[in-house]
């Protein structure tokens, strides 16, 4: 049963693939729009021979990785102050009710505008798509916590909240 669903998933892609040739080489859609797939997969090809393809992958590895462990360290000092000053915290909520819900594509023209296309414009929006959840699922879960683990904290004089 399984190879009948591979080879008809492979039949799949070999029908996308000669459809996407054919669209761009009979000139139906602009060869700059959609250039032909075997200019696509030789240039691949000769992106990982030389190993660019390689250091722009771990390029963008970097990104991802400083964007949550920043979006981390941001979160626990939120959460410690959202656990110190209750105005903050429903500061915090309102904020992360706001900015939760927006897909980092919405706001990619203004980051584009305010710094440009490089690498800090791509690490604010990986930050912007962790840091809000990440916020809210900490906050939430730390009030969740039983009363009864917050007696015994206070009863070996731990202080967290």
């Amino acid at each position: 049963m399984k190879s009948k669903i591979l080879k008809s998933n492979i039949f799949w892609i070999v029908c996308i693939i000669i459809v996407w040739e054919a669209v761009s080489r009979l000139g139906i859609v602009s060869q700059y729009v959609l250039p032909p797939f075997t200019k696509v997969f030789s240039e691949l090809v000769n992106e990982v021979k030389d190993g660019e393809i390689l250091i722009q992958v771990l390029n963008s590895f970097r990104i991802v990785l400083s964007g949550i462990i920043f979006s981390i360290i941001l979160s626990v000092i939120v959460l410690i102050l959202c656990d110190k000053f209750k105005y903050f915290e429903n500061f915090i909520k309102t904020i992360c009710n706001i900015l939760s819900p927006l897909p980092s594509v919405a706001i990619l023209p203004i980051v584009i505008i305010w710094m440009g296309i490089n690498d800090n414009a791509m690490l604010v929006l990986v930050i912007h798509s962790v840091l809000w959840p990440m916020i809210t699922n900490l906050i939430e879960k730390v009030q969740s916590i039983p009363v009864v683990y917050h007696d015994f904290c206070s009863n070996i004089q731990m202080r967290f909240s």
